[in-house]
């Protein structure tokens, strides 16, 4: 358990903190698609690519 203050209701999956925004792709401007996701070390990362353009933009954490 952490010790993060966060806002009442936090724990809600509808609230505003919980919406998940669409990734853009800096190249052609498209909505981005989830390729991959995983889990390290209890944060959540996720690759997106653009069916458009092919370009990838991953939030994978490096911990090397």
């Amino acid at each position: 358990m952490n010790n993060y203050a966060y806002p009442e209701g936090a724990d809600n999956s509808n609230a505003p903190w919980n919406e998940k925004q669409d990734v853009i792709c800096e190249n052609c401007g498209n909505v981005m698609h989830v390729n991959d996701t995983g889990i390290i070390r209890n944060v959540v990362w996720y690759e997106y690519i653009c069916l458009e353009c092919g370009n990838i933009k991953s939030e994978e954490p490096d911990y090397d």
